[in-house]
C-alpha cells in the first residue's frame, strides 16, 4: 500500500513564494540583454567619447626593454678568430602608442586606424647605461648571407675574404 503525503500551504505564503520566483525568472530573462546594451553604450568607440580618447591616446607608457650583444673583438674576427660576445642592457624605453588616421566603418561597426609608436629613453631605469654607448653589432643579414655561401658555395669564400665584413 502506497502512502501519499500531501503538503498544504496557506495562500499568502504560496503567493509570496510564487511572486519571488516570478521576479527571479523575470530578472534572469531580462537582465542579460539590458546589461549587454548598457555595456555596449558605454564601451563603444564612438567619436568624441571619453573611452575613445583614452583608447586612441593611451596616456601611460609601456615598458620597452632592449638587450644588445656587443662584439668585443672585431679586429680578431677579421683575422679568423671566434667572436667574443657580451650582452649589454637592458636599455629601458618608455613607449607611447597612439592610434592615428581613425576611420569609422558603420557597416561593420569597426574602426580602422594606423599606429604610431614613440620611444623615449629612460635613463633612471637603464642605469648605469646612458644610451651613448658605442657597440659593435654584426649585420645579421650579411652574417646569414655569409653562412649560406659557406654552406652552398664554398668556392666563393675567397671573394668574401677580399672584402672585410668588419
Amino acid at each position: 500500500m502506497k502512502s501519499i503525503m500531501c503538503v498544504t500551504m496557506k495562500p499568502k505564503k504560496l503567493g509570496i513564494i510564487g511572486g519571488f520566483f516570478l521576479v527571479f525568472g523575470f530578472c534572469v530573462i531580462a537582465f542579460p540583454p539590458f546589461f549587454k546594451s548598457q555595456l555596449k553604450k558605454r564601451v563603444t568607440l564612438k567619436p568624441n567619447s571619453t573611452i575613445r580618447k583614452f583608447w586612441s591616446h593611451f596616456p601611460f607608457p609601456l615598458d620597452f626593454k632592449v638587450y644588445l650583444f656587443n662584439v668585443t673583438n672585431p679586429a680578431e674576427i677579421s683575422a679568423g678568430k671566434k667572436p667574443i660576445i657580451q650582452e649589454v642592457g637592458p636599455f629601458f624605453y618608455d613607449e607611447y602608442i597612439h592610434k592615428i588616421n581613425l576611420v569609422d566603418r558603420e557597416e561593420d561597426d569597426s574602426v580602422e586606424y594606423s599606429t604610431r609608436s614613440t620611444w623615449f629613453f629612460n635613463p633612471s631605469l637603464s642605469s648605469p647605461l646612458t644610451g651613448e654607448e658605442e657597440l659593435v653589432i654584426p649585420h645579421l643579414f650579411i652574417v646569414s648571407m655569409v653562412k649560406l655561401i659557406f654552406k652552398y658555395q664554398p668556392k666563393a669564400v675567397g671573394v668574401l675574404n677580399y672584402y672585410s665584413l668588419w
